[in-house]
């Protein structure tokens, strides 16, 4: 991956609006987990497609994550999703249920979270952790994170009285 591959966008819609402009058009039809944050639904009608929620499965069997790079580049640590990606599109070739296929990638997202902050906990001390994002509205994501954090004796502390995405 190079700079000329990157995109950086204003928030997960515009990003969400970008990919699905890229992969889909008027009439389509495009599967997401259920429940799911309102504002996907809304975009995918504006965008003239249907969207076929399909309903997370909480209570599948312990799922191993799907493979992630983390590197260090200019003193920054760097998330690299190829292996991640890679990983869904083969699943998702092999015809592996979607739910299934869903669940392991927010057990991948949350044990990136987790490493990630495990590793600036080791380089600073620090084991206190602000959660804030519209990526939090996903309750499942959040909940994975928040037990992954708080069993590693981390302090979590997360929005309440505002909503943690733009609107906060």
């Amino acid at each position: 991956c190079n700079s000329q591959e990157i995109i950086i966008t204003n928030g997960c819609l515009e990003a969400l609006v970008l990919s699905l402009r890229a992969v889909a058009k008027a009439g389509d039809v495009i599967a997401i987990e259920s429940p799911t944050f309102y504002a996907i639904l809304q975009t995918i009608e504006s965008l003239e497609m249907k969207a076929l929620e399909i309903q997370a499965e909480e209570d599948m069997p312990c799922l191993e994550p799907y493979d992630f790079d983390i590197s260090i580049e200019g003193g920054m640590r760097t998330i690299g999703p190829a292996p991640l990606i890679e990983a869904v599109v083969r699943d998702s070739r092999s015809n592996v249920p979607v739910p299934k296929i869903s669940m392991k990638f927010h057990i991948t997202v949350a044990r990136i979270v987790e490493t990630m902050c495990r590793l600036i906990s080791d380089d600073t001390g620090m084991k206190r952790v602000a959660l804030s994002g519209g990526v939090f509205q996903n309750r499942l994501l959040l909940k994975l994170v928040l037990a992954a954090l708080r069993n590693d004796g981390f302090e979590v502390f997360q929005q309440r009285l505002v909503p943690c995405n733009d609107g906060g």
